[in-house]
């Protein structure tokens, strides 16, 4: 009878548990896509840290790298398209005065 009694609260304790593990392999049980998702993800994660160094902070950095260059890149191109719009303006000017320049030849 002092064994029942020492056993008590582990048997609380297991069936608590039980009651948990059942509770949550229910909820396991209503996204049967879920681990396939989960899978897919994480194999996307491996193929990228595989191909960027290794491991996930050799992978965060090079992405972090190569948002610096794409912001470098994208400064360029605002730059290149300023000075596009500014040779285009030039352009228009000197069409202008070549015109005035021929019209005061004749």
């Amino acid at each position: 009878a002092a064994h029942e009694e020492q056993l008590q609260p582990l048997r609380i304790q297991v069936e608590e548990l039980y009651q948990a593990l059942h509770a949550y392999a229910a909820g396991l049980e209503s996204e049967p896509d879920r681990l396939e998702t989960v899978n897919t993800r994480l194999a996307e994660v491996e193929k990228v840290t595989r191909r960027h160094g290794g491991d996930v902070e050799a992978a965060l950095t090079r992405l972090a790298e190569a948002e610096q260059e794409l912001a470098a890149l994208e400064e360029v191109q605002d730059t290149l398209a300023a000075m596009d719009a500014r040779v285009q303006a030039l352009a228009g000017k000197l069409h202008s005065l070549c015109g005035k320049l021929s019209g005061r030849r004749k």
